[in-house]
């Protein structure tokens, strides 16, 4: 470099511009001399001779692993390139770094929901989805029974109240403890196993810690936790279930880590991320063989069809790389907080566990079948509905099939004098009267109908029912009241039904639970006395010039402020206003939202609530 420089002595920007290119080519060398953190797999061409040789040659440079096809080592990129240039054909090389993140988008918001379990193992083994979601959940006990399932995440709290079978297996994590401070494992596992808010509740957990407490990781970490439950996997007589709620930059030794899993008979559940983009330029999720999952919510719908109950979660990655979707949107699981605590969370970290718990169910009833039937039954009995606009995703939602599962009817379905056939029993149309069915002490036979219409006449013309017993088989045999089906429980005494009803019973051809005595109502024919608007504080007339609005109180992701005492009125001159809620976001038992109409049936909302409509 010096000789150049001579060529030139009168030229000073030249020589300048020599003196820069050989100090970067100094630094350069400086920065390939310094040693960094680097993944090494041994492919299975390689065999557990290579392994050997290369911890016999790495010893002062390899980094503590557990995964016996996975080493990690601290070395320089010169180092690096010499092994490439010696086993590149049965082993890959790659920088570590922090770039893994797991898959969640955080929430502020926390509910605990007592009445029922969440929404998301509702619809799942729902036999439809269209209109609404189901009341209640059907499954199996068993579910899940003598299959292990490796969540590998930031662990998982087995001492939470949710979990009967959960212990630990490792943690090649870079935290200071074992323990799932942050809480994500701890929900994920909920949903796949959780006695009341998981799917496949029989599942064995294992907890693999590979995420660190912020939720931070590293691809060696992850590809090393795989590989650990890939040889104990291996080495089961179990069916096994590798769960990632990870999302990481894309890395060809982390998937092929994970296709590896696959190979070896484990089922690998990946969550696609939440980056709002193509899901095939992350890991491990872009692994070929495992099965990837994408975010949704689901809407109440008037219209009744599914394609408007479920949406693809805006930050949900979508793409060919995504196998299904399913749900994610504020799924309510465990919490690592205490033994009893539950929280809320939204991400596809949130939705692959629900496909995880599904393939749970199926292996435990088909402990012989491969991983690959297991794929199969997964994706091949989804629900076919469009969720993402980007024509490159799948339009499949997971569905667990199963006997017996929850029919969901739409509004009108079956409720229509038209449809009842000539089964009426009697015709009412006093002022008021009651049905006894069968009759008190009987049971309902099978695979029977039957109607009932009540018709109020002049100034009374609402009917309003009160409701003294109630007992269906769920999911299975149905009263329909305004045309909305009901089997777990019956609607509600306060609210007041216009003009001419018609109820119908409906049971199908097996009892599969009991005693299933029916029902016993009273009605009323009544005027309802219309609800004023709160008078505490003025009301905020929102203009409804156009067809449809939007509001958002406070707005622009702000707190509202305490104390507050607001009123907000719509009013759309001759129509009826449908209210469609975004979110409702209050503190619980303490902060109320009131919606009053011109029907005498305030609504009272608290807490964090899923969306619906009003």
């Amino acid at each position: 470099t010096v000789s150049v420089l001579y060529w030139y002595p009168s030229d000073m920007i030249a020589r300048w511009w020599i003196y820069l290119a050989a100090l970067l080519i100094t630094v350069w060398g400086d920065v390939n001399d310094l040693p960094s953190n680097w993944i090494i797999y041994v492919h299975k061409g390689g065999g557990e001779e290579l392994i050997r040789e290369l911890r016999l040659e790495m010893n002062d440079k390899l980094i503590p692993s557990r995964g016996g096809r996975i080493l990690k080592a601290r070395m320089t990129e010169i180092e690096a390139d010499d092994l490439k240039h010696r086993y590149g054909e049965v082993l890959s090389i790659q920088q570590d770094n922090n770039s893994a993140r797991v898959a969640t988008v955080p929430l502020v918001c926390e509910s605990i929901q007592e009445d029922s379990p969440p929404w998301g193992i509702r619809v799942v083994t729902a036999a439809s989805t269209e209109g609404r979601v189901p009341p209640s959940f059907r499954y199996d006990p068993t579910w899940g029974h003598s299959v292990d399932v490796y969540v590998l995440d930031t662990g998982v709290d087995c001492t939470h109240n949710e979990f009967d079978n959960c212990a630990f297996g490792t943690d090649t994590s870079d935290a200071a403890t074992s323990e799932d401070i942050s809480g994500h494992g701890t929900h994920v596992a909920g949903t796949i196993s959780g006695k009341t808010r998981g799917i496949s509740r029989s599942t064995n957990i294992i907890a693999v810690k590979v995420m660190n407490d912020d939720g931070s990781g590293t691809i060696g970490n992850i590809a090393d936790g795989v590989a650990w439950a890939t040889e104990k996997a291996a080495a089961s007589s179990n069916p096994a279930i590798i769960h990632l709620s990870i999302e990481a930059q894309k890395s060809n030794i982390l998937n092929a880590v994970v296709n590896a899993a696959f190979d070896e008979g484990i089922v690998v559940v990946t969550a696609a991320g939440n980056g709002n983009q193509n899901a095939c330029n992350v890991s491990p999720g872009s692994a070929s063989n495992s099965i990837n999952v994408g975010n949704v919510g689901v809407r109440a719908s008037t219209e009744a069809t599914p394609t408007s109950v479920y949406y693809k979660a805006v930050k949900s990655n979508w793409g060919t790389c995504v196998d299904l979707f399913a749900p994610g949107e504020y799924v309510a699981s465990a919490n690592s907080q205490s033994a009893d605590a539950d929280k809320t969370l939204s991400g596809t970290s949130m939705s692959a566990p629900h496909v995880t718990a599904t393939a749970a169910a199926f292996l435990s009833v088909n402990p012989t079948a491969t991983a690959q039937e297991a794929k199969d039954f997964v994706l091949n009995n989804v629900l076919s509905i469009p969720v993402a606009d980007d024509n490159k995703s799948p339009n499949k939602v997971l569905h667990l099939p199963c006997e017996g599962a929850i029919q969901i009817y739409p509004d009108g379905y079956l409720a229509t004098e038209e449809n009842c056939f000539d089964t009426f029993e009697p015709i009412f149309q006093s002022p008021a009267g009651s049905i006894d069915f069968p009759s008190s002490g009987e049971t309902y036979p099978d695979s029977h109908q039957k109607c009932w219409k009540i018709e109020c006449k002049g100034d009374g013309s609402y009917v309003q029912y009160t409701w003294a017993s109630f007992s269906l088989e769920r999911g299975r045999d149905y009263l329909f009241v305004d045309g909305q089906g009901f089997s777990v429980s019956a609607p509600s005494n306060d609210i007041y039904y216009e003009g001419t009803q018609i109820l119908r019973f409906t049971s199908d051809a097996t009892t599969f639970s009991g005693p299933n005595t029916g029902f016993e109502v009273s009605f009323t024919c009544t005027k309802p006395q219309v609800t004023p608007l709160p008078t505490q504080a003025p009301c905020e007339v929102i203009p409804a010039s156009e067809t449809t609005l939007t509001y958002a109180y406070p707005g622009n992701g702000k707190k509202y402020e305490a104390n507050a005492d607001r009123c907000f009125k719509v009013d759309c001159t001759g129509g009826d206003v449908v209210t469609t809620f975004d979110y409702v976001d209050v503190e619980i038992n303490f902060d109320f939202l009131y919606i009053y109409s011109n029907y005498p049936n305030p609504v009272s909302l608290t807490g964090t609530l899923s969306p619906f409509d009003a």
